[in-house]
């Protein structure tokens, strides 16, 4: 285990610490005798094993409240939140019946796309990512990067900008800011704002990526992060267009449920976080002698692997070269 201090007090780089060899092969360690170090192994492998079985069963209720929430907005925007209205039959590979008082039309009677390029360089720069759009940090000089903002596109608040270039690992956002985005995805807007709630619809293109049911209308090479939905499919899409007053109760229904799937998911989040400083402490403790494991006795027990999936990751895509004309 090397010394966190060493690392900081040794370390070169001002954002990220590396530790060279030069200075850790100067370092002191603690060496106890063989038979000991098997007992430390030992005792680690047992107690790490347990501590990530918990994590694990936290793991799998974050996942079983995700799904809970992309339910709990599937029922709402296609059944609607009051109780035994009429129902009418669609023809749609991804709802089978709506209310009978609302639309079922294609997303080109109500959303149109849009290609204004910038033309020079200074704007905000917009990511697509999967929590939502975000102002990219060009001067950081990290992630995907481009050689030249003067060719991307404008978005401004209301637009939605789609990343639909990967069908897995791309996502859709709503912008509350005005900048401008790769060319290569798909900015759009409502045609008649005065009947659109704007977040209503978001939900319902956002459950196409959650559902993958844009990826059943992808084309091109999936192996390779290049699924791509072509414009005419999107344009073509069948959308459940309640009226403009149920739209909003929908969305003000949707962001209470959520809400409270989102604090539980908090709590639990918490645990996991608990324990991974736990498991982080134990390990110091035993490995420095701190905690004295020589005459404990390990059971037998099934190892449990650590395969946490970086909840940290932002999701951000890469930029792709679009290939189908807007």
């Amino acid at each position: 285990m090397v010394d966190q201090y060493l690392v900081r007090s040794k370390g070169v780089g001002s954002i990220q610490r590396n530790l060279y060899w030069q200075e850790l092969k100067c370092a002191s360690v603690l060496v106890p005798p063989r038979d000991e170090q098997d007992q430390i192994v030992r005792y680690l492998d047992w107690q790490v094993s347990k501590i990530n079985h918990l994590i694990h069963g936290y793991q799998k209720q974050i996942n079983l409240l995700d799904e809970r929430k992309t339910t709990v907005i599937n029922q709402a925007v296609t059944r609607g939140i009051h109780a035994d209205v009429e129902m009418q039959a669609v023809e749609a590979n991804w709802v089978k019946e709506i209310p009978a008082h609302w639309q079922f039309n294609k997303v080109k009677q109500h959303f149109e796309i849009k290609k204004r390029i910038a033309g020079k360089e200074g704007y905000d720069v917009i990511s697509i990512t999967q929590q939502g759009l975000k102002v990219k940090d060009i001067a950081s000089n990290e992630g995907q990067m481009a050689a030249n903002y003067s060719k991307y596109q404008f978005v401004y608040p209301g637009d939605y900008a789609m990343n639909h270039m990967d069908l897995l690992t791309g996502f859709i956002g709503l912008s509350d800011f005005f900048g401008v985005t790769s060319p290569d995805y798909r900015v759009f807007s409502a045609i008649d704002v005065e009947r659109t709630d704007l977040k209503y619809f978001l939900y319902v293109f956002q459950l196409g990526y959650k559902r993958k049911i844009f990826y059943g209308l992808g084309r091109g090479a999936a192996n390779k992060g290049r699924w791509r939905m072509p414009a005419i499919n999107f344009k073509n899409y069948d959308i459940p267009v309640p009226p403009i007053e149920e739209q909003r109760e929908i969305v003000e229904y949707i962001e209470q449920e959520t809400e409270k799937i989102d604090l539980l998911k908090k709590e639990v989040e918490k645990h996991i976080e608990y324990l991974r400083e736990y498991r982080t402490r134990l390990i110091s403790d035993v490995v420095t002698g701190q905690i004295d494991v020589r005459d404990v006795v390990i059971p037998e027990y099934t190892p449990e692997e650590d395969t946490e999936i970086d909840t940290d990751d932002t999701g951000e895509d890469v930029e792709e070269v679009a290939e189908d004309a807007e």
